[in-house]
C-alpha cells in the first residue's frame, strides 16, 4: 500500500552514502520535498544554507519548511544544488523542474528510472551520473520494496558522458 503523498523518509545511511560520495562544498541547497526533514538536517550539519518546500502541511511544519507545492513554484535560478527524495511517481517531473534551479540537482531514484521509454531521450540528452546503492533501503517498517535505488545527479547542461557507480 502506498504512502499518502508518496511519502517515504530517506533513510540516514542513504544521505550519508551521498556526502561520501558525492562531496558538496558549502552552499545554497533547495530541498523540494523536505518530508520530516532527514535530508535537511544532514545537509545544515555539513554547513550547507538550505531552503525547503513540503507539500504536506504536518511536515511542513516539522521540517521548517515552506508549505508549497515545488512543481508550481517560479523558475529561479538561485541555488547551487537540488538535493531531495521526490516521489517516484512525479519523479520526472521534479528532474526536469529541478533543471530551471541550479545547476545541479540530485535524486534518489529507484533504478529503474533508466527504463523508461518516455524518458530516453531526456536522458541521452541529459545523462546523469548514477551513484547505486548496493544495499536496498528501508523506507516501511524495515522492510524494502524489492527496487534498487541510486543516487542521481543530473547537470543543466546536455551532456551523454554520464557515470554509474556502485557504492
Amino acid at each position: 500500500m502506498r504512502q499518502p503523498d508518496d511519502f517515504y523518509c530517506t533513510p540516514d545511511w542513504c544521505i550519508d552514502l551521498l556526502f561520501n560520495k558525492v562531496p558538496l562544498p558549502p552552499s545554497k541547497i533547495l530541498e523540494p520535498c523536505a518530508g520530516s526533514g532527514a535530508i535537511k538536517s544532514k545537509l545544515l550539519h555539513h554547513g550547507h544554507t538550505v531552503d525547503s518546500f513540503e507539500i504536506d502541511s504536518d511536515r511542513a511544519l516539522q521540517s521548517q519548511s515552506t508549505c508549497a507545492d515545488f512543481l508550481k513554484q517560479e523558475s529561479k535560478k538561485e541555488y547551487d544544488y537540488i538535493v531531495t527524495n521526490p516521489p517516484y511517481k512525479f519523479a520526472f517531473e521534479f528532474v526536469k523542474k529541478g533543471l530551471e534551479f541550479a545547476p545541479i540537482s540530485i535524486y534518489l531514484l529507484r533504478l529503474s528510472f533508466l527504463e523508461s521509454g518516455t524518458r530516453k531521450e531526456f536522458l541521452q540528452q541529459y545523462t546523469p551520473d548514477v551513484y547505486v546503492l548496493s544495499k536496498r533501503p528501508s523506507f516501511v517498517n524495515g522492510r524494502t520494496d524489492s527496487c534498487a535505488y541510486a543516487w542521481f545527479v543530473f547537470y543543466d547542461k546536455p551532456r551523454s558522458d554520464g557515470k554509474v557507480v556502485v557504492v
